[in-house]
């Protein structure tokens, strides 16, 4: 499903494009699941979002999630002079 869905192919890109730990996704029950791939399912998840609301949300509005949920900032690249959708036009 994920592979075949080009909304969250696109999504899952984006989050992995700004982030700077290796993470996995998963599909459950109408939930994305997110987790750090190096502890796969030793530790709970960093996140898990409807996937309603995990479609809505940008890729950065992901990643300040999981920022906000587990109280890191090691998640976050620079983003000086980039727009909110990492996908768009720079200019």
């Amino acid at each position: 499903m994920l592979a075949n869905d080009p909304k969250i192919r696109e999504k899952v890109m984006g989050v992995w494009e700004i982030s700077t730990q290796p993470l996995t996704f998963t599909l459950s029950k109408g939930q994305m699941v997110i987790r750090d791939s190096r502890f796969s399912n030793k530790k709970p998840p960093l996140l898990d979002l409807p996937i309603t609301i995990f479609l809505a949300f940008e890729p950065i509005e992901i990643v300040e999630q999981i920022d906000k949920k587990n109280n890191t900032d090691t998640l976050r690249k620079e983003f000086k002079g980039f727009k909110k959708n990492p996908f768009s036009s720079q200019n």
